[in-house]
């Protein structure tokens, strides 16, 4: 099977690094999730053996949103 891969930036000015770490925990068991620091915030890049990478990436972002939204993180 082909993994597929896909890096996104997350802006810190945007996305706290404390809300980014509990969805990539959260997202564990659907696909592979390796965050890397950089001056312009982190780069998650996505590892998934489906298809639907772009599905996952779209719904770990409105999850993400969620965790944001809920304002329980710094």
């Amino acid at each position: 099977m082909i993994m597929n891969k896909k890096k996104v930036l997350y802006n810190d000015s945007i996305y706290s690094r404390d809300a980014l770490y509990r969805a990539i925990n959260a997202y564990r068991k659907i696909c592979r999730i390796i965050p890397k620091v950089t001056r312009d915030g982190t780069i998650c890049t996505f590892f998934a053996d489906t298809d639907m990478i772009d599905t996952i990436i779209h719904e770990f972002d409105n999850y993400l949103i969620e965790i944001l939204s809920r304002g329980s993180v710094s």
